[in-house]
């Protein structure tokens, strides 16, 4: 009886080991979860207010407006489709920007042979 003391013990002793590395592994899937939202969130953040500023609020994440998404919906966003958003939100701003760059060299270029 005294050795099925101890067998049982140990199966608990077992038990309580594999549920405490159970419970770790747990809270560390949890913490990065929560570093994942806070770095879309932020990154989110970016990028709403690139959009204000270069009035390009039609960009669309998974079928939603950056301006609409709010953090509840960064829990089901895809972190790679956000970089994607931000990717071509900065491309589109970077040939903007070449745009305007062109249409200014234009005008004085014009000025100067007037």
């Amino acid at each position: 009886q005294r050795e099925q003391e101890e067998r049982e013990a140990e199966a608990e002793r077992l038990r309580q080991g594999e549920e405490r590395i159970k419970r770790e592994r747990e809270r560390e899937e949890q913490r990065k979860r929560e570093a994942e939202m806070i770095k879309n969130k932020e990154m989110l953040e970016e990028m709403k207010k690139q959009a204000d500023l270069s009035k390009a609020s039609k960009l669309k994440i998974e079928g939603k407006k950056i301006q609409e998404i709010v953090a509840e919906d960064l829990t089901k966003l895809d972190p790679v489709k956000i970089m994607q958003a931000r990717e071509a939100q900065m491309k589109r701003d970077r040939q903007e920007k070449i745009r305007q760059r062109k249409l200014e060299s234009k005008r004085v270029d014009h000025l100067a042979r007037a």
